[in-house]
């Protein structure tokens, strides 16, 4: 048995190994566009739920302002019911004298 490397064999390794190397890529290469896929799929589920969190800000907001309006005119309400109280309660007082 002969322990000598011919360039023949060199070769042949050689070529064994660029196959290697390319049948390792393409896996690897596939294996990196699912992760590419699955990161693009989630950040535009992540845009989408950005998008409705934004919406329902907005609505929240519109409800706050509405709601905001309402407590407003029933301050206003309260005022002029305690200061319409309070000059009923001075007239009747006067009237008992």
């Amino acid at each position: 048995m002969d322990d000598y490397v011919t360039k023949k064999d060199f070769k042949e390794f050689k070529q064994e190994i660029k196959e290697e190397f390319r049948r390792h890529t393409g896996i690897l290469l596939e294996e990196f566009q699912k992760n590419i896929g699955f990161v693009i799929d989630q950040q535009q589920d992540t845009r989408r739920d950005i998008s409705e969190l934004k919406m329902d800000v907005s609505e929240l907001k519109q409800k706050t302002d509405r709601l905001e309006n309402k407590v407003d005119i029933i301050h206003s309400e309260l005022i002029a019911h305690r200061n319409d109280t309070e000059i009923h309660a001075v007239q009747v007082k006067r009237k008992r004298k």
